[in-house]
């Protein structure tokens, strides 16, 4: 009888896949990533650098990859091809989760002086898509930017990645 209790109890925990990296939507969460420039056709795109991963295990071939964030200039005020001060930008999701929300801060000398925030839910309304950059705490200057992609898991907000940049004065 010990034995068959032994062999079953490795029997359930081997058909188990609690704990397995593969096993969970939630564990798509990715690192904070650093923003560089790439050009996508006549706009500019600031398209973060790869995540790298977090494993030592052998082949990560199931795991989910992880998402990313661009910043695409849709009208460049000043033709600079940066975001900038007035510049309407929009935020693009790569290998997006179910139901991702996009949230921009920027801030002068440590004062947030934006925010936007848009969903990208398949029925999300109005479409918020475009963000201009400009407020009536930001008149003007330079400003650190950063973008912030995450999803909501029951009444808690968790982050998924993210991605800064800086916004140049007029």
């Amino acid at each position: 009888m010990k034995r068959f209790v032994v062999l079953a109890s490795i029997a359930i925990l081997g058909s188990s896949n609690i704990g397995c990296s593969g096993s969970n939507p939630a564990n798509e969460i990715a690192p904070s990533a650093t923003a560089a420039v790439a050009t996508t056709g006549s706009q500019a795109a600031y398209l973060p650098a790869s995540a790298g991963g977090h494993g030592g295990g052998k082949g990560n071939a199931s795991l989910p990859q992880s998402p990313e964030l661009a910043i695409n200039i849709v009208t460049d005020s000043n033709g600079d091809n940066v975001p900038s001060w007035g510049d309407t930008i929009r935020i693009t999701v790569t290998n997006p989760p179910t139901n991702p929300n996009v949230e921009v801060l920027c801030s002068q000398n440590g004062v947030v002086v934006y925010s936007a925030l848009t969903s990208y839910y398949s029925n999300s309304w109005p479409s918020t898509s475009d963000m201009i950059l400009t407020s009536r705490a930001w008149t003007g200057g330079a400003a650190s930017c950063t973008a912030r992609l995450y999803v909501f898991n029951g009444l808690k907000t968790v982050d998924v990645a993210s991605t800064s940049f800086d916004a140049a004065g007029v």
